[in-house]
């Protein structure tokens, strides 16, 4: 009976220093109260058996519908703590690369406080992911005429992470086999990169024909046999343009 109790301590407060860590005090309050809970009921339960001469002492009726009614308010507590934990958007304090705004493509996403801030009117900076394929994380898209801008100077994200696939355009071939490639239809969002707002939903097409120099990556993961996967070429430049074009200068 106490190594349940042990568990779900452990458990718990760990979960608990990790909401605190990510800035989420009151799920972090939540589950350190459902750490504690264990750990009082066990001491209670052991002085209430010393008091009797070792025997077990029931609970009164009073008691059980107290603590049962605690349980269901710790269950929905829980509940809304590993929403914040693992489903909500969380504020990011490193913002050193460009690269490092792919979190906010992930699950959960990431926001960063210290990016630039978002003006309406197409005067931002814009970081682009797309899914490359290989089931690779989002690849950021870099444009050779932006320059190296600093990383905390976009204001705008966008995740192109939905890929709906069409025909197959060509092959890259690598080291343990070759992978084929396909064009399609990129979907995702746009999301201004100091918080957690969501500004739209884009949809771009691939490009129509594939180019090795261009949609093949010289440096992948791949998983399993490569012939099983597939690349996808990159979101066509003047679509890609014009779809932002009122988040963009």
């Amino acid at each position: 009976m106490i190594r349940p109790f042990i568990l779900l301590t452990v458990v718990a407060g760990i979960f608990s220093f990790l909401c605190f860590k990510q800035g989420g005090v009151l799920p972090g309050l939540i589950l350190a109260i459902v750490a504690v809970v264990p750990i009082g009921l066990m001491i209670a339960s052991i002085s209430r058996r010393k008091r009797n001469g070792g025997q077990p002492v029931p609970w009164s009726p009073v008691a059980r519908k107290a603590m049962a009614a605690v349980g269901v308010l710790l269950l929905v507590g829980v509940a809304y703590s590993a929403y914040w934990l693992f489903a909500t958007p969380k504020a990011e304090k490193n913002l050193k690369y460009d690269s490092d705004l792919r979190k906010a493509c992930a699950t959960p996403r990431k926001f960063f406080p210290s990016a630039a801030e978002f003006t309406s009117g197409g005067q931002n900076k814009v970081a682009v992911f797309y899914d490359q394929g290989a089931e690779s994380s989002p690849t950021q898209l870099r444009n050779p005429d932006a320059g190296n801008p600093d990383a905390k100077d976009y204001s705008v994200v966008v995740c192109l992470t939905d890929f709906q696939k069409g025909a197959k355009v060509g092959e890259c071939k690598f080291d343990k086999g070759t992978t084929p490639v396909f064009t399609g239809t990129f979907k995702g969002h746009v999301f201004e990169a100091r918080t957690d707002k969501k500004l739209g939903d884009i949809s771009v097409p691939a490009n129509p024909t594939a180019d090795e120099s261009r949609d093949c990556p010289t440096l992948i993961y791949i998983k399993g046999k490569p012939e099983d996967k597939q690349i996808h070429t990159k979101p066509d430049t003047d679509a890609l343009q014009k779809a932002l074009s009122q988040y963009a200068h």
